[in-house]
C-alpha cells in the first residue's frame, strides 16, 4: 500500500486527487463512468459541501481494469459502510491526496430487492482544466434521496437549495 500523502487544504485536495485520477479514468474506462457523491457536488458548484474521498461510479468490467491497475495502492483493510444497503465490485484506493473509492455496478438494497444506481444522464463539468463527467444536480439529488442515509438527505437538500436559488426547480 502506498504511503498516505500529507495534508492538504481541502479544496487543494479535490483538485489533486481529481488531477491524478481523471486521466486515468478516461484512458481505462470503455463505458460511461461518473463522479458521485460529495465531489461530484464539489465540482458542479454546491456550497459547503465537505469532500472526504472521491467517490466513482463506473461498469463492472471498468472496475476490474481500474483495481487492476491500481493494484498496489488498494486498501484491503477498509470496510464499506452500510453493505446491507449497497453493493458494488468495491476498491478504496488510497496514495491520493484523498482516498478513491471504485464502484463497480453499485446497487442499492430498497424495497426488498437489490436496484442498480444509474444516474438519469450524464453532464461533462469543465472543472480546473479537467472534463469530469456527473449526474445534473437534478439526477444527483435524486440519488441521493434514495439512499436515504442522514449525510445524503443534509446533501439533497443542499442540492434544492442551490437549485431554487438559480429557478431550476
Amino acid at each position: 500500500m502506498a504511503p498516505s500523502p500529507p495534508l492538504i487544504a481541502p479544496a487543494a485536495a479535490v483538485q489533486a486527487t481529481l488531477s491524478a485520477i481523471v486521466p486515468t479514468l478516461h484512458h481505462h474506462c470503455r463505458e460511461p463512468w461518473w463522479l458521485i457523491g460529495s465531489a461530484a457536488l464539489h465540482v458542479a458548484g454546491v456550497p459547503d459541501i465537505a469532500v472526504h474521498d472521491i467517490d466513482v461510479l463506473v461498469s463492472d468490467a471498468d472496475a476490474v481494469r481500474l483495481l487492476a491497475h491500481w493494484h498496489e495502492r488498494i486498501d484491503n483493510a477498509f470496510q464499506p459502510e452500510r453493505s446491507d444497503l449497497f453493493r458494488s465490485r468495491f476498491g478504496r484506493i488510497s496514495g491520493f491526496a484523498l482516498p478513491l473509492e471504485v464502484m463497480g455496478n453499485l446497487e442499492l438494497f430498497r424495497d426488498g430487492t437489490w436496484q442498480p444506481v444509474r444516474p438519469a444522464d450524464r453532464e461533462v463539468v469543465e472543472w480546473r482544466g479537467l472534463s469530469v463527467p456527473v449526474p445534473s444536480l437534478v439526477a444527483q439529488c435524486a440519488i441521493l434521496e434514495s439512499f436515504g442515509r442522514a449525510k445524503d438527505i443534509a446533501r439533497a437538500h443542499a442540492v434544492k437549495q442551490m437549485l431554487r436559488a438559480r429557478g431550476q426547480r
